[in-house]
C-alpha cells in the first residue's frame, strides 16, 4: 500500500507526521535519488501505543536504514522514474506489526532535497511478528581520534566511510581482537553482500559510501581516526543479543 509520497513539484523540505493504522512487515523506501546520493535526509519510525511508544528508527539517516534493513537480503530495484526502491525490512520473520485498538505507526521525514521525490509504500504480511527491527543512529565527533562503541544487543552496523579512519578494531565475546584498515574491513563486509543493487540492468554495490558489516558476538567496536571529520555509525538492534547478554530490553 502507497503510504506517503512527495512529488518533485512539493517544494517541502519536512513531512507531516504520517500515520498507519495497519499494521505492516516491511516499508519500501523510494526515490529519484541513487542509494549512494542520500545525504542528510532523515526517517523516524515509532508505533504510537497507550502505554510505552517503541521506537523503530528515530532521526536516522535514510542511507543507512536503507543499508541495514537489505544487508545481504533484499536488491535494492530501481526504474525509469526511481533510482532507489529499497524493501526494508521491520520485523524479524516477515510478519506484520501487530497493532492494537487504536495503536498505529508512525513515520516523519526530514532534510528532504526539495526538488526530489520521495515515496513510502507498506507491505502487508499473513501473519502476525513475534519481533520488531530496531534501528539505532550513534555518531563520533569531529575532534575525537578513538572511540569504543559498546555493540552488545546489536545484529549489524554501518560505517561512515572516511580517509581520515586510520583503524578498526573489533572485540570478540571471547576476548579475540581483530583490526582492520577501513579497506579490509570493506573487503571482508562485501564478501558477505558483494552485489545489492540493480541499476540500467546492471549489479552494483548500492552504498560506496559506507561500510555495512555484521557485529553479531561482537561486544566492541573501537575507530580511530583523525581529527576534523564527524563520522556516522547506525546499527541493528537484536532483541536476542540483549536477552543473551541479560541487558534490558530496547
Amino acid at each position: 500500500m502507497k503510504i506517503w509520497e512527495k512529488l518533485a513539484v512539493t517544494a517541502i523540505t519536512e513531512s507531516a507526521e504520517i500515520v498507519l493504522n495497519k499494521g505492516i512487515s516491511a516499508l519500501v523506501i523510494c526515490s529519484d535519488v541513487a542509494p549512494h546520493s542520500f545525504t542528510t535526509e532523515t526517517i523516524s519510525i515509532w508505533v504510537e501505543k497507550a502505554g510505552k511508544n517503541i521506537d523503530i528508527a528515530k532521526e536516522m539517516l535514510v542511507k543507512d536504514l536503507v543499508a541495514l534493513g537489505t544487508y545481504a537480503e533484499d536488491i535494492i530495484q530501481s526504474n525509469a522514474t526511481l533510482a532507489t526502491i529499497a524493501n526494508c525490512d521491520l520485523t524479524q520473520d516477515a510478519g506484520y506489526i501487530v497493532l492494537s485498538e487504536s495503536e498505529t505507526i508512525k513515520f516523519k521525514l526530514r532534510n528532504l532535497d526539495a526538488s526530489k521525490i520521495y515515496e513510502l509504500h507498506g507491505l502487508e504480511a499473513f501473519f502476525p511478528s513475534t519481533g520488531v527491527n530496531k534501528y539505532e543512529r550513534k555518531s563520533m565527533g569531529s575532534e575525537d581520534v578513538s572511540r569504543d562503541f559498546d555493540v552488545k544487543g546489536y545484529d549489524l552496523a554501518s560505517l561512515q566511510k572516511d580517509n581520515s579512519i586510520t583503524e578498526i578494531s573489533l572485540t570478540h565475546e571471547n576476548g579475540s581482537v581483530a583490526k582492520y584498515t577501513q579497506f579490509e574491513l570493506e573487503v571482508m563486509a562485501r564478501s558477505a553482500d558483494s552485489a545489492n543493487v540493480i541499476a540500467d540492468g546492471v549489479i552494483k554495490v548500492s552504498q560506496t559510501n559506507r561500510i555495512v558489516f555484521p557485529v553479531h558476538q561482537i561486544v566492541n567496536v573501537n575507530i580511530r581516526k583523525e581529527p576534523g571529520t564527524r563520522l556516522d555509525f547506525s546499527l541493528r538492534i537484536d532483541e536476542n543479543d540483549y536477552i543473551r547478554y541479560q541487558m534490558p530490553a530496547k
